[in-house]
């Protein structure tokens, strides 16, 4: 979304337009879903947390004060510290494994149970790798390949310089490519 559309669709939003925020809703809604959803054990806590997202946005854009620079940024911020809420307040542990009901969700009706089952394994595969990643390594890999955003946009929602992003990024690749030979001499 540009920066123009945006300062249009906040300004209407100030002045009651629920109709504004049902536009923002419908551009971020999936994205933000996918990327809770990734940092759950489950479908039903990722869908309240979507839903707490949004009405911290609500909250905070009706609060004529404070400033958005990036709305994308922000909601990102706003799923990252509920996501982090969730674990801290439910003494919670973070999930290796990810359910046959998630996956299926993931993945749809698909008649193929050959698919399906190659897709459950390349997802737990996955995640076993990326568990193994430090963790701020694998959050730069999952919001730049699960969530397809760019180096300036995840060093927004980071709070981060673009190029310590990119630094990062880097050394997440090279940590992920020595973890994946290392398998693969383990399994040759």
């Amino acid at each position: 979304m540009n920066k123009i559309k945006q300062k249009f669709l906040i300004s209407r939003i100030r002045k009651g337009d629920s109709e504004a925020f049902r536009e923002i809703y419908q551009i971020f809604s999936n994205r933000i879903y996918r990327f809770i959803f990734f940092r759950l054990p489950n479908e039903s806590d990722a869908q309240d947390l979507l839903q707490e997202t949004f009405l911290n946005l609500w909250d905070y854009l009706n609060n004529k004060e404070k400033e958005v620079k990036n709305l994308q940024a922000l909601l990102y911020q706003i799923a990252k510290n509920l996501v982090a809420n969730y674990y801290k307040n439910n003494d919670a542990k973070l999930s290796n494994e990810v359910s046959i009901e998630e996956i299926e969700y993931k993945v749809g009706e698909s008649e193929n149970l050959n698919q399906k089952i190659d897709i459950r394994i390349s997802i737990k595969n996955i995640h076993q790798k990326l568990n193994k990643l430090n963790p701020e390594h694998r959050e730069i890999i999952k919001l730049r390949f699960l969530d397809d955003l760019s180096h300036k946009q995840i060093a927004q929602i980071l709070n981060k310089t673009e190029n310590n992003v990119r630094v990062l990024f880097h050394r997440a690749l090279k940590e992920l490519r020595i973890i994946l030979k290392q398998e693969e001499e383990k399994n040759d």
